[in-house]
């Protein structure tokens, strides 16, 4: 049987519901670190160190619910769900309730790490949902496109937030106020995200359930995964360097929030933009090319603006090529993984959807949890004080942490994209035969 194709509708319903996810992705990797030196008073070693370890800690989640989910296979009841109590924990998180400098360590370490379970009680349901929608692969694209154009939102909303939380900084009392509004906004997108899409995951029948100590073979066996995760991992890991460290930049370097906040609203329909135009040049050059070439040209203009970072123009235009690159790259990442997800049960015969995007996020936390500790650790390394005006050598090294730092790891993942090996070709192939498979199945 022909399998229906998606209708906008769905598409942008879903597209709807990931500016959930990206609204508190963004909002984090802007302002985590600095609500917890800036606000709470954490020194920014002990402020990387929980970021890394409540990411950890959200990594291991990752595998956890998707193991969980993949079991029942009704994921909008967990995107739900999850939704809300990701709200009203984002909430908790960004309140400064003045303990004492201990409690305050204690409370962000907690806060955070409840905060990354209920999340991932809806990212990893969600993300698996994608690959349930279509198994074209052109179509995933355009899903994906369509899906990273609409979370181009957030930025805009971030940047609008920028001047609210800078004058709001000491008391920290800003923090909690917009916390609570982008949770109002959030909860509401992913309602409108499951009134919209259509859920056509089945539970698997006993004879396609997995066992739990199987679960690794499936995983660890699909080498394209491992080399697609290990390219996400260095994705997340530059781009949350740079986010992490941008206020930082922005604030001593170029004594400008104002321009952050402007650089910030234009890269909104950059990222757009550059989300609609991945279908077309994905079907003439391939989601590989694309992944290297995007790489390589971050790297580029990260270089570029560290030599003349005193340029606000040079600043501003490579901050905009960099958010361009990045936003192409997400629908390309999302496509390819559900991609392998149909390479993995072509080879293994394993239908593990969920805890294949939740070994794939777990790259993406990880990535997450590296860079917060990285940015706390390098800004002690240079000597930041917070709320203070810098040394002309703690400014090379804040310039350094968000020009260079992030470009050298954006090389390395062009690098592992050389190794992807599921082009169009391939993919269509491995549709076809589990097409095949099916229907012999059925008429067993």
């Amino acid at each position: 049987m022909k399998e229906k194709k998606l209708t906008m509708k769905e598409m942008v319903c879903y597209g709807i519901g990931d500016i959930t996810a990206n609204l508190y992705l963004k909002f984090i990797a802007l302002f985590t670190i600095v609500f917890f030196t800036d606000v709470l008073g954490i020194s920014a070693t002990v402020a990387g160190l929980i970021f890394m370890g409540s990411r950890v800690f959200d990594g291991l989640n990752d595998i956890a619910i998707g193991y969980i989910s993949d079991k029942s296979a009704r994921y909008k009841k967990w995107i739900l769900w999850g939704s809300v109590a990701t709200a009203i924990s984002f909430v908790i998180m960004f309140t400064n309730f003045h303990f004492p400098v201990q409690g305050q360590i204690i409370f962000a370490l907690s806060a955070y790490c409840f905060w990354t379970l209920m999340y991932t009680c809806y990212a990893i349901p969600f993300n698996a949902f994608a690959s349930t929608m279509t198994h074209d692969t052109n179509e995933r694209t355009l899903l994906n496109s369509i899906r990273f154009a609409i979370v181009a939102v957030p930025t805009l909303i971030c940047s609008i937030a920028t001047p609210y939380l800078q004058s709001g900084m000491e008391s920290g009392n800003a923090y909690g106020t917009v916390a609570a509004v982008f949770a109002v906004i959030a909860t509401i997108c992913t309602l409108i995200c499951v009134a919209g899409v259509v859920e056509r995951a089945k539970a698997p029948e006993a004879k396609e359930k997995t066992k739990l100590k199987d679960y690794a073979r499936v995983v660890f066996g699909n080498k394209q995964l491992l080399i697609l995760s290990g390219a996400f991992f260095c994705k997340t890991l530059g781009s949350y360097i740079y986010d992490g460290s941008m206020s930082y930049f922005f604030t001593y370097c170029l004594n400008s929030s104002e321009l952050m906040g402007i650089i910030l609203g234009i890269s909104a329909p950059i990222s757009a933009i550059a989300a609609l135009m991945v279908v077309p040049v994905a079907r003439r050059t391939g989601k590989k090319a694309i992944l290297i070439g995007c790489g390589l040209i971050f790297a580029g203009s990260s270089i570029i603006r560290f030599f003349f970072s005193d340029n606000y123009a040079v600043v501003a235009i490579t901050c905009w090529i960099g958010m361009f690159t990045q936003s192409a790259l997400l629908p390309i990442f999302f496509t390819m993984v559900a991609d392998t997800t149909d390479y993995g049960k072509w080879k293994t015969g394993k239908n593990v959807r969920a805890i294949n995007y939740g070994f794939y996020t777990f790259s993406q936390k990880m990535g997450m949890a590296f860079s917060g500790t990285i940015v706390g650790a390098l800004l002690d390394v240079v000597g930041y004080v917070a709320n203070q005006e810098q040394t002309a050598s703690t400014i090379l090294g804040i310039k350094a942490i968000y020009c260079l730092l992030p470009a050298a790891i954006c090389l390395g993942m062009s690098i592992l994209g050389v190794f992807w090996k599921l082009n169009e070709g391939t993919m269509k192939q491995i549709v076809s035969e589990l097409n095949e498979r099916e229907k012999e199945t059925a008429n067993a």
